[in-house]
């Protein structure tokens, strides 16, 4: 995990604190985020393809499906920006 972190800082992602738990559920604190830096203004997180990235690395990582929620933006004028993940719920009787 701390390799492909470091990976990502160096191809200027932006800066990866996670603060996450062995099921998967956690926080993932992006500053300055090239996704956000990128679009400008904006009423909505719009960090699509970073929020996916994390939802499947950490996926593989935790070995389960996770649901990743960005839940504060740079481009929204946030000072950073903030994905909550959680292991995905399935409804009864799904495998």
């Amino acid at each position: 995990m701390d390799a492909c972190i470091s990976l990502k800082e160096r191809e200027r992602w932006g800066s990866f604190r996670c603060e996450i738990v062995e099921d998967g559920t956690g926080t993932i604190r992006v500053e300055n985020c090239f996704e956000a830096r990128g679009c400008g203004n904006s009423k909505e997180p719009v960090c699509y393809f970073v929020r996916g990235f994390i939802e499947g690395f950490f996926g593989s990582v935790f070995k389960r499906e996770l649901k990743v929620t960005e839940t504060s933006c740079f481009a929204k004028g946030d000072r950073e920006c903030i994905f909550e993940s959680r292991p995905e719920q399935r409804a009864a009787g799904e495998t």
